[in-house]
């Protein structure tokens, strides 16, 4: 392999990464670009760079984002996050659950991997007891019933 081909993939991800942890302008500019990506490899990969952050109000930023892509990108996203910040994607989740059930709905395996990817991370006793009493009002299924 010769230099001029350029950087590994890897590197130059690691290197997106690394300038989007220490550069917010950089960081904003890749989330406007997203709309604008049509390769789906790079829409995650962009995904994953944006969603490595501790910044809470840029996650929600991303999932708020997601919702206007396509389902494979809602599902990208939610696990992206589901697992770093977990109780982001379930509060997340339970605040538009109305948006997701629409989408999804009408499908029980989107639904389940759904439900599954933001609550299997959830490790407190406050965080269950929230799932269950939010289900008990808000059935999955209730479109689906016979």
């Amino acid at each position: 392999s010769t230099s001029e081909e350029g950087p590994e993939p890897g590197i130059v991800y690691l290197q997106r990464l690394r300038r989007a942890h220490t550069d917010k302008k950089y960081w904003n500019e890749l989330l406007e670009t997203l709309p604008n990506l049509k390769d789906a490899d790079e829409i995650r990969e962009t995904y994953q760079i944006l969603c490595d952050t501790n910044n809470v109000t840029a996650l929600k930023a991303l999932l708020e984002s997601s919702l206007e892509g396509s389902e494979d990108t809602q599902l990208s996203v939610l696990d992206i996050i589901s697992k770093t910040k977990p109780e982001v994607a379930w509060k997340f989740f339970r605040r538009n659950y109305d948006k997701y059930h629409q989408a999804h709905g009408k499908s029980l395996f989107t639904m389940s991997y759904i439900l599954q990817t933001v609550t299997e991370q959830l490790n407190s006793n406050d965080m269950s007891n929230d799932v269950k009493s939010f289900f008990k009002s808000n059935d999955p299924a209730r479109d689906n019933q016979v």
